[in-house]
């Protein structure tokens, strides 16, 4: 065989095999954006898209449902990884606001909400689009999960789950503590005590105006 042919031949192989592992990470569904320019990190067949306007809880799900996905629904602990780690690649800063009925942290909102029953956690609540809810959490920092459900209150990986707590404060939580969001440093920011950790979640004012991550079933570019 001819030099030139046999480079020809190496091309085409070679170009196959890039093919094959295009296809593989993209049927893992890495966390990684991907290309380069994409907003999106994936896991489980899923896409995230983490907003970067401040909104409150109430107008971020509305803009979740209006883009064709809902704030997202953390089922589990390599779930709860999976957007943690996405958080962290989007180079956000852990000072890019402070909520000061949550110690004083920056957060992200997720779906989870008591907005329609004190202490009855859903996701996303009434604002699914079928009118319906799903019960994860019922009570407060002592109460317990549902049917086998995952949370990631404050203190859990120090053992003591320190949320959710309602707190109310008669101007920056007047009505108490409705809506749950990551947060992205330790709260209280400036005291020794520790309620939670970056990566945990911790219940703040729905009137709050964050940042927001937005969970799409499907695999978007």
């Amino acid at each position: 065989m001819k030099t030139h042919s046999k480079l020809y031949l190496f091309l085409i192989i070679a170009s196959f095999a890039i093919m094959g592992v295009s296809c593989s990470d993209k049927d893992n569904n890495t966390t990684t954006p991907t290309p380069s320019n994409s907003s999106y990190f994936y896991h489980n067949g899923h896409s995230y898209l983490i907003v970067k306007e401040k909104k409150s809880w109430a107008d971020a799900a509305a803009d979740a449902f209006a883009k064709g996905g809902y704030l997202a629904e953390i089922g589990d602990k390599s779930e709860q990884n999976a957007i943690y780690q996405g958080i962290i690649k989007s180079g956000i800063s852990a000072a890019y606001t402070s909520v000061v009925d949550g110690g004083g942290t920056a957060y992200i909102w997720i779906g989870a909400t008591d907005r329609l029953s004190e202490g009855v956690w859903t996701w996303n609540g009434a604002n699914q689009p079928e009118g319906t809810s799903r019960v994860f959490w019922n009570g407060d920092n002592t109460g317990k999960l549902v049917d086998g459900s995952y949370a990631n209150w404050g203190g859990t990986a120090a053992g003591k789950i320190n949320e959710p707590d309602n707190f109310t404060d008669s101007q920056a939580s007047p009505n108490g503590q409705n809506a749950a969001a990551i947060a992205l440093a330790k709260w209280p920011a400036d005291y020794p005590v520790t309620l939670g950790i970056a990566g945990e979640w911790n219940d703040i004012a729905e009137t709050n105006k964050i940042y927001y991550i937005i969970e799409f079933n499907s695999i978007k570019e």
